[in-house]
């Protein structure tokens, strides 16, 4: 088996690790595992476990770890290329059972931070809109070529509960009491030749690229 390398790219809400995610994972080829995107279409689902996982989101809340780790490792089971984790982990228990795997097969591992103030992050958030055919905009950073409306598909576009300030605040919380203490523990704990890198988010797009690929020396 080809050695392999990870990137864990982690940061607060609306800091923008999709965008990167999408560029790292189109410059280096790699397998994205993106707990988020298969929530997202999960809570959609008329189904027991859909309806639980909405309400979850919907109050910012986190999706418990067994539900998560299954996706992941299953996931995982089935790839050889080199593996982007956006997303994930969230939380210690997680970071635990990464630490663990990226060791036992000696995975060369970038953590990849995305620092952003909390003002931002909320003006980030709440001023982003979605549209049901998967577009998304921002109502300062991308604007829609016509107010309210997609480009793509000409539907009016909605805000996502996720998005609204009381849903924002409880996301931030989350992120302070569950994610941060992953940072510690990778920190605090030996995984096969990890790198730790500090990015700054209060810049451009292509600014924060930049200096993510500078700092994997791609």
């Amino acid at each position: 088996m080809l050695k392999q390398t990870a990137y864990i790219l982690v940061g607060p809400p609306g800091a923008g690790k999709g965008t990167q995610s999408e560029f790292l994972v189109e410059e280096l080829k790699l397998k994205v595992i993106q707990p988020g995107v298969f929530l997202r279409k999960e809570a959609k689902k008329d189904t027991e476990v859909g309806m639980l996982i909405e309400g979850l989101i919907s109050h910012g809340a986190f999706v418990p770890d067994e539900f998560v780790d299954k996706r992941v490792y299953a996931a995982l089971k089935k790839n050889s290329k080199d593996i982007l984790f956006d997303g994930y982990p969230r939380t210690e228990a997680q970071a635990e059972k990464l630490a663990d795997y990226l060791n036992k097969h000696k995975i060369d591992t970038y953590f990849l931070e995305i620092t952003l103030p909390e003002k931002l992050i909320v003006e980030r958030i709440n001023g982003r809109r979605s549209c049901t055919c998967g577009e998304t905009y921002h109502i300062k950073y991308n604007k829609p070529k016509k107010h309210g409306l997609c480009d793509k598909c000409g539907q009016k576009l909605y805000i996502r509960t996720d998005s609204r300030k009381p849903v924002i605040r409880n996301r931030i919380k989350a992120y302070h009491n569950q994610t941060e203490p992953v940072i510690k523990y990778f920190k605090t704990h030996k995984v096969v030749k990890l790198k730790f890198v500090k990015i700054n988010g209060n810049q451009s797009i292509d600014k924060v690229h930049a200096d993510i690929m500078k700092a994997i020396k791609v």
